[in-house]
């Protein structure tokens, strides 16, 4: 289960990379609503997937949905400051790790570590895709 929900949090940081690209020629305003609405839609239909295959519990899926809801609000407030520097994601990963650590230590029974992994996944797949992004625009 664990590995499930990484994976899932890992392409949710990724997936938000993608969107939030200058290249892609759509105003700020319908990015950032792109990026909330296919993050949403990603953790709602992949945790409900998994969830109905009996792969994560109720818990397990709240989680993942927090997560992913975190990572879509953190990469919108910062999505400026994300661009600029690469030690930012990382900066923001560790965010996102305690907001969800503080929503599983409230409302949640056994996953405050997988939580705070849940936010650093989220992170670092962002961080991967900018340095992939980055990487491939200098070899061209």
């Amino acid at each position: 289960m664990t590995g499930v929900l990484l994976a899932i949090s890992f392409l949710l940081g990724y997936l938000s990379a993608s969107i939030q690209l200058r290249a892609v020629r759509v105003p700020l305003r319908k990015r950032l609503f792109l990026l909330l609405f296919l993050i949403l839609i990603l953790a709602l239909g992949s945790g409900l997937l998994f969830y109905l295959g009996g792969k994560i519990d109720a818990q397990g899926l709240y989680l993942l949905l927090i997560a992913a809801g975190n990572t879509a609000g953190v990469c919108m407030l910062l999505e400026r400051w994300l661009q600029k520097v690469w030690w930012a994601p990382l900066l923001s990963a560790i965010l996102i790790g305690l907001i969800n650590f503080y929503f599983a230590q409230k409302h949640l029974i056994d996953y405050k570590a997988l939580a705070f992994a849940l936010g650093l996944a989220g992170g670092v797949g962002y961080l991967v895709n900018g340095l992939i992004r980055k990487w491939w625009c200098r070899k061209q």
